[in-house]
């Protein structure tokens, strides 16, 4: 099985995505979108992507150290994910 080096739009049934050297974005799993925000998939979607996460803040540590608890990744043509905060470490910034 080849993995995948680039995320395609929703629904593309080109060969790259038939022979899985890409995957199209309504077949991406969490994994695969995590990659694809970090920079490790080559983003040929086309899409727009809103990334929300949930946070629990402690009163001994500053907000800078916070782990988000969860994490949900939208993008513009109505798909949705979500997943644990370990596929996507988002820290917030000072």
């Amino acid at each position: 099985m080849i993995d995948a080096t680039a995320v395609h739009p929703a629904a593309c049934g080109c060969t790259s995505c038939l022979v899985g050297e890409s995957v199209p974005l309504s077949g991406a799993t969490e994994a695969q979108v995590a990659a694809l925000l970090l920079g490790k998939l080559e983003d040929r979607t086309g899409a727009e992507f809103r990334v929300q996460a949930t946070y629990q803040a402690c009163a001994a540590a500053p907000l800078t150290e916070a782990v988000p608890k969860a994490v949900t990744v939208q993008a513009s043509q109505g798909l949705m994910w979500f997943f644990d905060s370990a596929l996507l470490p988002l820290r917030p910034t000072p």
